[in-house]
């Protein structure tokens, strides 16, 4: 779990939505040739967002 730079708690429902948009978007890329770009992206979503956030069923 990483302490969040950024309260996700703090964002409207339409934001919340956003980010997790981008996130999903890079995690189609692991996996392929793109996948260390795609888990640079996601690591620093998480350290922005915190860990947590992105968690199934939050």
């Amino acid at each position: 779990m990483t302490n969040p730079i950024i309260n996700p708690s703090t964002l409207s429902e339409e934001q919340r939505e956003a980010i997790r948009e981008e996130y999903n978007g890079w995690a189609v890329f692991l996996d392929t040739r793109d996948e260390l770009a795609a888990k640079f992206a996601i690591a620093a979503i998480e350290e922005i967002f915190g860990s947590e956030f992105f968690k199934k069923g939050e």
